[in-house]
């Protein structure tokens, strides 16, 4: 049974130091994961992921893919019918106008979308009553949908960007703040001190990018919304949201200015939209990269190396783990090439760049 228990436990060790080398190779590579908005049919749902596998070729090919984009299905067009009529009998008990029960009926019935200002003081209401209260969105399967594809991506250890839409945004910035603060990598790296999940918000009716979190990381949580939007037009006249940007978008292929295929990612907006996931790409922080490369040397054990991020990571036999910074792509590829990797330290990288301990 000893002996057992023995094999048993270097099994455990092999798969878990095999999931991590695996994990870790892919510290460069992109995934996307998308929520929709309302009144997204299922089909539209995939028609704009891949209109973002589109976008993605077209705007992102510099980062290699880890695999196509992903997406959760928010199931909005039930759920506000149901929500519809409970607004209607809410607002009416608490004697606010009735009018904006019946409109809000009207409006998800798709019978009266004319007024842009009632449907702007209807949307404020919905959104800011029913969507944004965060502990009634966690019950919600759309909430555990979303929660549990961001997660399954992250899982792929790439860096990972959240890509939202309209109302999806509610659902984003709860998702988002609670896998970043949760969610552990196979070598047992936080998220939470690691960031590689970014947040990129299209057409934004909430108050914040990313919820609680992205405030925290401003520099990995972006938001991009038409200056010409007229469903966002109407929240924000009616109730404060996150500023549009000074893109107008051609609104032949839209009149709205709303949809995320035809306003967004094939709109002016589209090479902003790019260059804010770039650089959500680009500051995203990797988890330790030990085990990229086992090296033979006397001095160290593990090598591992970000090309995006030029972080080298070092594994010493007798000492620890330690992370050196700013450290340009040929010396790091170099350092991982070389046949004495003791030598090679020693010469160009040894008190060359900051570095910090991160292991051990």
């Amino acid at each position: 049974m000893k002996k057992l228990a023995t094999i048993l436990g270097l099994m455990s060790l092999f798969y878990a130091s095999t999931s991590a080398a695996q994990c870790e190779v892919n510290v460069d590579k992109l995934q996307l994961a998308y929520i929709n908005g309302m009144f997204t049919s299922s089909e539209a749902a995939k028609q704009n992921v891949n209109a973002l596998n589109r976008f993605k070729d077209k705007y992102l090919y510099t980062f290699e893919k880890a695999s196509g984009v992903e997406y959760s299905y928010n199931y909005s067009e039930t759920l506000l019918l149901q929500i519809a009529e409970v607004a209607f009998h809410k607002m009416t008990d608490e004697q606010y106008e009735a009018g904006y029960g019946r409109f809000l009926n009207r409006l998800v019935s798709g019978k009266d979308v004319s007024v842009l200002e009632d449907a702007g003081e209807m949307l404020a209401w919905f959104y800011s009553t029913v969507i944004e209260k965060v502990d009634s969105l966690m019950q919600e399967y759309d909430y555990t949908a979303a929660e549990r594809v961001v997660e399954s991506q992250v899982g792929k250890c790439a860096r990972t960007v959240l890509v939202t839409h309209s109302q999806g945004n509610f659902y984003g910035n709860a998702v988002y703040t609670s896998v970043s603060y949760s969610y552990v990598y196979p070598n047992q790296a936080a998220l939470s001190d690691y960031p590689m999940l970014g947040y990129m918000g299209i057409a934004n009716p909430t108050y914040s990018v990313g919820g609680y979190y992205g405030q925290q990381v401003p520099e990995i949580a972006k938001t991009f919304t038409n200056a010409n939007d007229l469903i966002m037009l109407a929240v924000r006249l009616a109730y404060d949201a996150v500023p549009s940007d000074s893109v107008y978008a051609n609104l032949l292929s839209d009149p709205t200015g709303h949809g995320l295929e035809a306003a967004y990612l094939n709109n002016r907006g589209a090479p902003v939209i790019a260059q804010l996931i770039i650089d959500t790409v680009n500051g995203l922080t990797p988890y330790p990269m030990f085990e990229q490369h086992r090296v033979s040397s006397s001095a160290i054990s593990n090598i591992g190396y970000s090309e995006i991020s030029h972080m080298l990571d070092v594994r010493f036999k007798y000492g620890g783990g330690y992370r050196y910074y700013d450290v340009p792509e040929y010396i790091g590829n170099a350092f991982i090439n070389a046949s004495s990797h003791g030598t090679y330290f020693n010469d160009f990288i040894k008190d060359q760049y900051d570095y910090e301990k991160i292991e051990g």
